[in-house]
């Protein structure tokens, strides 16, 4: 059902047209351009739209070059400006004004063309809707459905990803296993051919040893048989030397004993003599100062005798 549309206000009387100057000079400062600003904008335009700049040596129409120069020289007057300023800003406003009256009018008239829309396709937006829900609620299910298989997918690959995983570990610990045992017997064949190289170089050392040992005693007895040879000269030599020696030894002592005896037989020869004469000397002496003399040369001459005769009878 329509609804009834709101009376509209009639439109505005016309009103004469307003120049807008600083629209002209493409000033968007509007009354807040400074005089620099101004000039600098007529200076740009002006080299723009010049005549000679856009036809140069022909004749056209220079309406724009014409505004921007009619503006430059309104606005370039600080009088006219004064008086322009209030102006342009209440143009402004009603422009604003007129503006925002427009726009709700549009938006009035919008709405009430959605408002007749509406109320002339109510069933078929009743039935949009119905076949929107019904669509809504198979897109649904088939989202659900979508999603279950999605989670079975999900699920499938997960366990499959799973087994994979177990079976790689599976794998890998086997191969862990694998190459364990492999270096286990490496390093028993390692022990075994090092305790072989050991054994061997045992051996060798033994023989070795051994050969050195032959060789050393085969030098010993060689050493020992040639010493033997040189000991046995030399105990020949020195045995015929001490024989020479002990030869030469006892033809000395003979000669000194020969010579002792000799010198004993001569001093005992001497003190019998002596003891004679003293003997003799003791009988006949009739002086008692001879008496003692003889005594004392007796007695003199029997130590001489037992300290020189008897030594080198001794060491004879």
């Amino acid at each position: 059902m329509a609804s009834s549309s709101p009376p509209r206000s009639p439109p505005p009387p016309p009103q004469p047209k307003f120049r807008d100057y600083y629209a002209d000079l493409s000033l968007s400062a509007g009354s807040n351009a400074s005089n620099k600003d101004i000039r600098k904008a007529y200076c740009e335009l002006a080299k723009q739209f010049h005549p000679d700049k856009k036809a140069p040596g022909q004749t056209i129409d220079a309406a724009e070059f014409r505004s921007v120069c009619e503006a430059y020289e309104f606005l370039s007057s600080p009088a006219k400006r004064e008086l322009y300023d209030p102006q342009w800003r209440a143009y402004k406003l009603e422009q604003a004004a007129a503006e925002a009256r427009r726009r709700r009018a549009e938006e009035a008239a919008r709405r009430e063309r959605e408002a007749l829309e509406i109320n002339s396709s109510l069933p078929e937006l009743r039935e949009n809707q119905q076949r929107a829900l019904e669509e809504t609620a198979r897109k649904k299910r088939f989202r659900e459905e979508i999603i279950r298989m999605t989670e079975k997918a999900v699920a499938r690959q997960a366990e499959q990803a799973e087994q994979a995983r177990l079976q790689a570990e599976l794998d890998r610990m086997r191969r862990e296993s694998e190459e364990v045992e492999r270096a286990k017997r490496v390093k028993e064949e390692e022990e075994e051919e090092e305790e072989e190289h050991r054994d061997a170089a045992e051996k060798t050392r033994r023989e070795a040893r051994k050969a050195e040992e032959r060789e050393e005693h085969a030098t010993k007895e060689a050493a020992k048989r040639a010493t033997a040879g040189e000991n046995w000269k030399a105990r020949e030599e020195e045995e015929r030397k001490a024989k020479k020696d002990a030869g030469q030894e006892r033809a000395r002592e003979d000669k000194l004993r020969l010579w002792g005896l000799r010198q004993m037989l001569v001093w005992s020869l001497v003190v019998w003599m002596v003891c004679h004469v003293l003997l003799v000397l003791l009988v006949s002496a009739a002086v008692e100062v001879y008496r003692w003399v003889a005594g004392f040369l007796g007695i003199a001459v029997i130590v001489v005798w037992l300290g020189w005769i008897v030594p080198c009878h001794k060491h004879n």
